[in-house]
């Protein structure tokens, strides 16, 4: 019997602390009988918490009906029910004192919106994360490195009932010198008998740190939000997180009602029940089947009222040890803990649509981040854009709960559109939009001239047989944003690699056996098309823009028949849209295998910035690209019976201009921080930055500081075998 992913919220709590009461302001939810064909894309705000109970009654009843009835329930009417949505750091460039008159921070997506990420920089200090710490360390002028603080956490201990662990998230800086801390901790709370059906509880933990004194931080406030992280963002000294409140319902309750016998709902065998006695298909045994399932739902709330899900989603200004029941401990008496968020604040959909959700988009403001404001959708979502003034989060398709039908399986996001405000913190949910095919990456997302431009993939996994999407939509549309123009069929039999949308261009790579890179017109958002393309072996996982006309990839390598033949480094002319242009070309590697029978070699490698953009470090002055690299070249002699590497785990600088080819520049190593034997070669280098001495000089007084698990170096960044200075943690 399959595990559902059933979620249970407490309800009463939030009622009890904020006096929830039914107003006039919206039409109420309520219970309605479960019928697609009257669906509505846009949310519906909460009157009361019975509205959002009625929800989850829903909710509950389809996850028993998809284990009762082997594949959830078939929804009358669905094929005929038609798209809605479709009808309607950058660099400091003066010198402060003491400080660097140039450097890099973290390579974030849109300008203005920073990213969560493992290490934070200003014009003299670094901070680092590492496991349950955070290295505070002064970085220039780079003869005096050293660290000079470190933030410890208290750590979780585990017992015979619990499993406890800390997972950090990242950190934020902040211009007047607060350091932002995220982080979250889970416990696995097993059941008294020892069973494996035990119950899981998640905290995330926000602390805010005063580091105008870097030597002395100083802890000037601490939350914590019962749920999951999502993601975070942090625009004008605002701190926007968001969570997903979902502790878990008991499974033996759910295989329970599952199992038991409810009068006129019988249960049924699919070997037996849907054969007759010849074993031919029988329609009317599958008529009762589905008229019983029919009957399940007309009774599914008198059947489920006793197991009435409740909401839990709270904030907490303490630390607690854990979460010591399912039920509600005694620790949240309304005073140290409060309701993270108010039952009419929260937005509904039509129907209950995903297995998970209850998405808290919560905002931090105020000098020490003390004020908090939240507003929630009963969705589940776990990607994320923002822009300077808007916040989209989206939803997909294969999690909901109603079947695709006998037909073609079709595909859909809804992307959920909230108005960042102001400093007083005013978030609002705007409206919603539902687009055909798949779109889960955050580069897949750009909002320009008030319309949000969306690359999707019509499969939910995998190579699309039809080709993608690029759908454009206005973000100003009451309710529903509406689809202002769409480009169909780009990259059949592939599957989008990477995508960047920068001004009035769109930027789209697709893989299978090569790396076609789409280039798309966006400036009449009522006729985007696709200007040109261009096909090349490999593909490109990140696209960085330099300037208003090139492009910076890196990806892999490959041959005609798809094969990955080692990591390389692109830069595109893309100055003529219609003709793209590949001009320069570097391999980082090349990973091979030979044997001649007597001996053999190969070699492998790997870069953290395949897949993840802030370890991709480029400053347009200087030309400068730092990524980390990790490579292995090993050679076995199969007479001697010997064995000899050759390894590199660090980061490797190039210089690149658009008038010039790759130049490499030089290595930077950390195993020499690894203590021991030189056995453990995986440094893990993760990061870098660049600074400079004089804005605008980049040919010398130029360095590179490279992050590691094991410490911090500074060396010359034109020269990166010199090194200046070492911290090791």
């Amino acid at each position: 019997m399959k595990k559902l992913a059933i979620f249970a919220l407490s309800l009463a709590a939030i009622c009890s602390v904020n006096a929830c009461s039914d107003n006039d302001d919206n039409s109420t939810v309520g219970y309605k009988p479960i019928d697609i064909t009257s669906r509505q894309l846009a949310l519906t705000k909460a009157t009361s918490c019975d509205d959002y109970r009625d929800h989850l009654l829903d909710g509950l009843a389809m996850a028993i009906a998809e284990e009762r009835f082997e594949g959830g329930y078939h929804y009358k009417g669905w094929d005929d029910v038609e798209s809605v949505a479709n009808d309607t750091a950058s660099p400091d460039s003066a010198a402060d004192g003491g400080s660097a008159g140039e450097y890099t921070t973290t390579n974030v997506q849109e300008a203005g919106v920073d990213e969560l990420d493992s290490v934070k920089n200003d014009g003299n200090y670094m901070y680092t994360i590492r496991d349950e710490q955070i290295h505070i360390s002064k970085i220039w002028p780079v003869t005096e490195m050293k660290e000079v603080a470190t933030i410890e956490r208290e750590k979780l201990v585990s017992d015979k009932y619990t499993d406890r662990w800390f997972s950090p998230r990242g950190i934020f800086l902040t211009d007047d010198k607060k350091l932002i801390d995220i982080g979250e901790s889970y416990t696995w709370h097993y059941s008294e008998d020892g069973y494996w059906y035990g119950h899981y509880s998640g905290l995330v933990s926000v602390r805010v740190f005063d580091v105008s004194n870097p030597a002395d931080p100083k802890l000037l406030k601490s939350h914590q939000i019962e749920g999951e992280f999502v993601d975070a963002r942090l625009i004008d000294n605002r701190l926007h997180l968001i969570s997903s409140a979902t502790p878990q319902f008991r499974w033996r309750d759910v295989y329970k009602l599952s199992e038991e016998d409810i009068p006129g709902v019988p249960k049924w065998e699919y070997e037996s029940d849907f054969f007759d006695e010849d074993g031919e298909w029988s329609e009317e045994k599958w008529q009762a089947y589905r008229d019983a399932e029919d009957e399940w739902f007309s009774h599914s709330q008198e059947n489920i009222e006793k197991y009435a899900p409740v909401i839990r989603a709270w904030l907490d200004e303490k630390y607690p040890d854990m979460l010591s029941d399912y039920h509600w401990p005694n620790y949240y008496d309304g005073q140290n803990a409060r309701p993270a968020v108010a039952c009419t604040d929260l937005y509904i959909p039509a129907v209950a649509s995903q297995k998970e959700g209850f998405l808290l988009v919560s905002e931090f403001t105020g000098n020490n981040y003390e004020n908090y404001k939240a507003t929630a959708i009963a969705d589940d979502g776990w990607t994320v854009y923002a822009s300077q003034k808007n916040l989209y989060i989206s939803s997909f398709s294969y999690n909901w709960w109603w079947s695709c039908g006998e037909e073609e399986c079709q595909n859909y996001t809804h992307i959920h559109h909230f108005n960042l405000g102001n400093q007083a913190g005013d978030v609002q949910y705007i409206n919603s939009a539902e687009i055909d095919g798949v779109a889960d990456d955050p580069f897949f997302y750009s909002e320009y001239n008030d319309h949000l431009r969306v690359v999707s993939n019509p499969e939910a996994w995998g190579n699309s047989p039809k080709g993608h999407i690029l759908s454009v939509l206005d973000v100003n549309t009451p309710r529903v944003m509406k689809q202002t123009g769409v480009v169909k069929g780009f990259g059949k039999d592939e599957s989008i690699y990477s995508a960047r949308m920068v001004g009035d261009r769109g930027y789209v790579v697709t893989f299978r056996n090569t790396d076609p890179l789409f280039v798309f017109d966006l400036s009449d958002p009522a006729n985007p098309k696709q200007a040109g393309e261009l096909k090349i072996n490999g593909y490109s996982s990140y696209i960085h823009p330099v300037g208003k006309d090139h492009l910076l990839t890196i990806g892999e390598d490959g041959d005609e028949n798809g094969r990955m033949t080692g990591m390389k480094l692109d830069l595109y002319d893309v100055s003529n849209p219609a003709k793209p242009v590949l001009k320069y070309q570097t391999k980082i590697n090349e990973e091979e295998y030979e044997s001649d029978g007597e001996t053999s070699s190969g070699s492998y490698g790997w870069s953290e910035a395949l897949y993840n953009h802030h370890a991709f470090q480029y400053h347009e002055g200087s030309g400068l690209l730092a990524v980390p690299v990790n490579i292995s070249k090993w050679t076995d002699n199969y007479k001697t019976n010997s064995y000899t590497y050759k390894h590199f785990s660090g980061m490797f600088v190039y210089r690149v201009k658009p008038d010039s080819d790759f130049e490499f520049v030089g290595g930077v190593d950390h195993a020499d921080l690894v203590p021991g034997d030189d056995s453990y070669w995986w440094t893990s280098v993760q990061r870098s930055r660049f600074y400079f001495k004089t804005a605008g000089v980049y040919d010398k007084d130029a360095y590179i500081y490279t992050i590691s698990n094991h410490g911090l170096k500074a060396s010359d960044a034109n020269e990166p075998d010199k090194t200046f200075g070492v911290i090791k943690y």
